[in-house]
């Protein structure tokens, strides 16, 4: 006897000519893929699901080092051309050493001011990510339920009833359907 919990699976009828031999997106690139179909390589990528997206990351990590280091040897040089010009001659010790001081200090401040910054961009980057990636969610969730029917060509989303063609298939996946409602 079988159980009550098993569920057979749904069978879904196109809703303009009731076939019931319709497949899914994954299996019509699977077919519409193959070598020895007759379809063009461009409707194989045009029936790619949607892309992941990925996560942008700041460079000014990166800069922050380099402008840091820039800025504190252009002070160095700076302060060593002025002693030279008041002294006419090379600066000293002490001298030496409160130059190399604050090109350190003027270095540390810029690095220190630019990795602030790129906190804050990598915050942003991480909140429009995420946004990205939420909408990326539901066009696969959508993506998955399509269905395609090859007697009259259309593609319908049994959740929604929406049909359309099999070019407009994007434009259903992310909530912007021209086709017909049903």
């Amino acid at each position: 006897m079988a159980s009550a919990d098993t569920k057979a699976p749904v069978e879904y009828r196109c809703p303009k000519c009731g076939n019931s031999q319709v497949s899914s997106m994954e299996e019509l690139l699977n077919l519409v893929s193959t070598p020895s179909s007759q379809f063009s390589s461009d409707l194989a990528s045009w029936l790619l699901p949607p892309q992941r997206p990925r996560r942008p990351l700041s460079r000014r990590h990166k800069t922050g080092i380099r402008n840091g280091i820039a800025f504190g040897l252009v002070w160095l040089i700076v302060l060593t051309v002025a002693c030279f010009a008041f002294t006419h001659g090379l600066p000293n010790i002490p001298f030496a050493l409160l130059s190399i001081s604050i090109a350190l200090v003027i270095g540390t401040r810029t690095w220190k001011a630019e990795s602030k910054l790129a906190a804050k961009e990598d915050k942003l980057l991480l909140e429009t990510h995420w946004e990205r990636y939420r909408a990326y969610l539901q066009r696969r969730r959508v993506w998955s339920r399509l269905r395609y029917c090859a007697k009259c060509g259309l593609v319908a989303d049994p959740a929604t009833q929406q049909t359309t063609t099999l070019f407009d298939i994007h434009e259903i996946a992310n909530g912007k359907s021209r086709g017909s409602g049903g």
